[in-house]
């Protein structure tokens, strides 16, 4: 399987991917990494089965934080409805951010 796996944390992607050590799991750090990924599997370059999202992510280049509703939004808002993948993965400490991913994701 491809998983992508978007998150800050070096450490959280070890762990995850060591969990799947017989699938592709990518790690996409921030924002613009995730929206790379995600534009190539809308495009038919890469699938992506699993896509698993942090809520609250840090961009150590603009040293600010950000949050993937915005992504998960324009994600499920513009990739065809026969490409998004089937499961969805939110794993976050904020619990209101977590939530709000999760409606996002239920629209599609």
């Amino acid at each position: 399987m491809n998983i992508l796996f978007v998150d800050d944390e070096q450490a959280r992607y070890e762990i995850f991917k060591n969990r799947f050590p017989n699938d592709k799991v990518v790690f996409a750090q921030t924002i613009p990494i995730a929206q790379t990924f995600l534009e190539s599997h809308m495009l038919g370059q890469w699938y992506i089965d699993i896509i698993c999202f942090d809520h609250d992510l840090f961009d150590p280049t603009s040293k600010q934080w950000y949050n993937s509703q915005g992504l998960a939004d324009w994600f499920v808002t513009n990739c065809p409805k026969d490409k998004l993948p089937k499961i969805a993965v939110i794993h976050s400490v904020n619990e209101q951010g977590a939530w709000a991913l999760y409606h996002i994701f239920m629209r599609a």
